[in-house]
């Protein structure tokens, strides 16, 4: 029984990770290379040639599973995200963004869990990153959410508002293939890529939705 409710998890994250050659593979021409990158003060022939180049934007996608990786840890969530990062990036990366998902969770112990209970909302999201080709990236994000619950006994919907700090580190894929990660870029526009882990306290308190806990979030983080 056990497997059974972590096997609906177990294909997204499988499908998410089969589909990612065809979603980084999307450009209809090559990306070229820019010969005045490379005649610019601060370019490192040593890292891949998009570690020279500020991310435009980025899409992830993240998990978080029921009693996992501890007890009582809050899930099943399963959210997609899309941010547009700022273009001033000195001191760390900023970036803008929208989040949607679906909340398979306990939020009452009046109300069901269903998998047709959905979130979506903003976050601002800040990246530590202050060199090239950094292996692990520090990063936080302020969360604004609008649940939207299915009622008891499937009447009607309940809506609240969670707001929230993200915090966790994110994996860099392309430290460990560099070439693999130059080929990425020249083929698709694909900069950066990391795997992602994150919590997330998570507190509401209404007469009908009641969330406390901690959601842990592992995930695949795409920049483009």
């Amino acid at each position: 029984m056990h497997f059974l409710r972590f096997y609906p998890s177990m294909v997204f994250v499988s499908a998410m990770l089969a589909l990612t050659p065809a979603a980084i593979a999307f450009a209809e021409e090559p990306t070229k290379v820019d010969p005045g990158i490379m005649d610019q003060e601060d370019y490192d022939s040593s890292v891949p040639y998009a570690e020279n180049l500020p991310s435009e934007w980025a899409l992830a996608i993240r998990v978080a599973l029921q009693n996992f990786p501890m007890p009582r840890s809050l899930g099943d969530i399963y959210q997609f995200q899309a941010e547009y990062l700022l273009p001033f990036q000195k001191a760390g990366v900023f970036g803008l963004g929208a989040h949607i998902g679906i909340l398979n969770l306990q939020v009452s112990d009046r109300l069901p869990v269903d998998a047709r209970n959905l979130g979506a909302g903003i976050h601002f999201r800040y990246l530590l990153r202050f060199m090239k080709n950094q292996l692990f990236v520090p990063t936080a994000a302020l969360e604004l959410t609008m649940l939207r619950i299915r009622g008891v006994d499937n009447q009607g919907w309940l809506t609240t508002t969670n707001a929230g700090v993200s915090l966790g580190v994110m994996l860099s894929l392309g430290f460990f293939d560099q070439k693999e990660a130059t080929e990425g870029y020249l083929s698709s526009g694909l900069k950066r890529s990391y795997l992602t882990l994150e919590m997330k306290p998570q507190k509401i308190s209404d007469p009908t939705i009641e969330i406390d806990g901690t959601s842990y979030f592992m995930g695949l983080r795409l920049e483009f």
